[in-house]
């Protein structure tokens, strides 16, 4: 088959490129494709990796919330810029990143959703993640809609059927395999434990990855099931390779890759722009453009040790990054799915490139709304993975470059916090907007270390982050109060609410009395007794220790610490230092640290 002298590319909309002949099942002949070289070991590999992607995620979200939207074009808005839409838009034109103007003209009868709260997407998100865990331990978030699913061990486990000499396993890869047009079951085999003893390298892989896509399809069906969400996938040997052609059968289609050597050659041809590599980021592109690599070839052909090339490149990457490169340009990919945990950090961002930010009345109005979008983030966090402390709080700021050409400079600057959470006591409907506005207060404290008062600023972003400390054991909250009432009436209140809803701040009682008082706490209470043995706590060692405490959360902080003691001793009281003695531990200015969080024990 004669060689195409000019390659035609289709956008897949993951920001991969696959040839159109593939999509047509037809096999043009692979030319220099250096990737094809990387087939034995490929072939080798053992593993089985899923790449589950769910289609137009953002508008199949809202097509959930408004059902009455199913089959009708839908548009999801981040500020006036439609980010995705679903396929009933798509099929009239409707691109990402398109104007609301465009997006109008092209598709009057189009329902436009605002994007801006992702929380319902979050939520969704989480739910896809929990279905696909209950198949393997090993599931890794990509956004909000990708997850990788490494499913070798329980491929592994349903092949030990063979260990049955009368066992039969009948495989038929489930879904299509690239670059070749298959039905679902066109493929069929029938192994048995003989017949598995003389199979070849890429017999085997190919009857391992069969299995995996039988395992892909129930994932993908309970997700659609449970939550109503219809996704793409990739079935392969590693991360790299499943995420590449996971979005070849758009949507609601699945894809296996085998590679072999013809099949890798047309997944990762010499021409392929490095861009369409997985693994191969934006900035990394950026500066190899800047050195006039452009292709995955040139990739290849540059990193060579002995090369001319080689020394230019290592002027913008370590060796280790160049290794790295040159092993996804040939296909190989040996990073493990990591299993996806609580994250570590929450943020929001908003750009401003249309219209930048000039004064310091837009720095609070936009510092305004991305704290009502942090608090709405922290709190769907709390919901997945309950409370946490958040040690640290940052903005981060990136200006627009300099009139005389230079580049656009970024600045950030952290507060430290301490161990707290940002808490909301039952029925309090208002203490979200009272934490916005302190929120953005210190944001702004934070902006005016960065840019001082009479310095002009020209702004293309800002971002707002907290850091995630470790669960605590009580589950404390405590908040950014300013506006609190005094300590006595604090711990008054704490002791009608449950541990878990208690709200601790740094009050602004009058005199020693005000911040000393605390009302005693009789062990005859069975409410705070109750509260106690409800986190776990042994009912003897509860009454104890609300013997030697004068409340509740002192109490927990006793039994945390291995306590109480055998005798009656009783424990320091709170700290009694000034506010202006704890933000100077705190070393934040007094002007930025009203109301600041103050530790619940210094």
């Amino acid at each position: 088959m004669a060689v195409e002298t000019e390659r035609r590319w289709r956008n897949i909309l993951t920001s991969q490129m696959i040839p159109e002949a593939c999509g047509e099942g037809k096999l043009s002949e692979p030319s220099t494709a250096r990737a094809a070289a990387s087939s034995p070991e490929l072939l080798a590999a053992s593993r089985c990796i899923l790449a589950i992607d769910m289609d137009c995620f953002y508008a199949q979200c809202e097509e959930i919330r408004h059902p009455h939207l199913k089959g009708r074009p839908v548009g999801v808005q981040q500020k006036m810029l439609v980010i995705t839409s679903n396929y009933a838009a798509r099929a009239c034109g409707i691109k990402k990143g398109d104007s609301l103007q465009v997006v109008r003209e092209k598709c009057p009868e189009i329902t436009i959703c605002n994007g801006e709260d992702l929380t319902f997407y979050g939520e969704l998100s989480q739910r896809a993640f929990d279905v696909a865990a209950r198949w393997s331990s090993k599931v890794e978030k990509l956004g909000l809609d990708e997850v990788f699913v490494d499913v070798t061990e329980l491929v592994a486990e349903r092949f030990r059927a063979l260990d049955d000499p009368e066992a039969c396993l009948r495989l038929a890869s489930t879904g299509h395999e690239y670059p070749k047009e298959s039905e679902s079951g066109s493929s069929e085999v029938r192994v048995r434990q003989g017949d598995w003893k003389d199979l070849d390298d890429a017999h085997r892989c190919w009857a391992r990855l069969a299995l995996a896509s039988e395992i892909c399809r129930e994932i993908r069906e309970a997700i659609l099931s449970e939550i109503g969400l219809t996704s793409s996938a990739g079935i392969s040997v590693s991360k790299q390779l499943a995420k590449m052609v996971s979005s070849w059968k758009k949507p609601s289609q699945q894809t296996l890759f085998l590679p072999t050597a013809d099949r890798l050659g047309h997944l990762l041809p010499d021409d392929l722009p490095v861009q369409k590599v997985p693994g191969i980021g934006f900035a990394s592109t950026q500066k190899l453009h800047e050195l006039g690599v452009r292709t995955t070839g040139e990739v290849l052909s540059a990193v060579v040790p002995e090369g001319e090339e080689y020394g230019r490149l290592l002027t913008e990457f370590d060796a280790g990054a160049l290794r790295t490169m040159k092993a996804l340009c040939l296909g190989i990919d040996a990073s493990p799915v990591k299993a996806s945990g609580a994250p570590k950090t929450c943020s929001v961002q908003d750009s401003f490139w249309q219209g930048p930010v000039r004064t310091d009345v837009q720095v609070r109005d936009n510092l305004l709304a991305l704290a009502q979008k942090l608090i709405t983030k922290i709190r769907s966090d709390e919901r997945m993975y309950g409370y946490r402390p958040i040690p640290t709080f940052s903005l981060s700021l990136m200006h627009a470059p300099s009139s005389d050409g230079g580049a656009a400079r970024r600045g950030r600057k952290q507060m430290q916090l301490g161990s707290f959470q940002i808490a909301r006591q039952p029925g309090e409907q208002g203490d979200d907007e009272r934490l916005q506005g302190q929120i953005a207060d210190r944001a702004f404290a934070l902006f005016r270390k960065l840019v001082p008062a009479e310095e002009p600023f020209v702004l293309h972003i800002l971002n707002l982050q907290v850091g995630f400390g470790e669960a605590l054991g009580a589950q404390r909250r405590l908040s950014f109060g300013a506006s609190a009432p005094s300590a006595t009436a604090s711990a008054a209140a704490q002791l009608q609410a449950p541990v878990e809803d208690i709200e601790l701040t740094d009050s602004d009682g009058d005199g020693e009395a005000g911040r000393n008082q605390t009302p005693p706490v009789s062990t005859e209470r069975p409410d705070a007794v109750a509260t106690l043995v409800s986190m776990g706590f042994a009912q003897d060692r509860a009454q104890r220790a609300l013997a030697q405490c004068c409340d509740v959360p002192r109490a927990v902080e006793m039994l945390l610490a291995g306590g109480p003691s055998s005798s009656p001793t009783r424990l320091p009281r709170r700290d009694v230092s000034s506010r202006a003695e704890k933000r100077q531990r705190l070393n934040c200015p007094a002007p930025e640290a009203s109301g600041a969080i103050i530790d619940l024990l210094d």
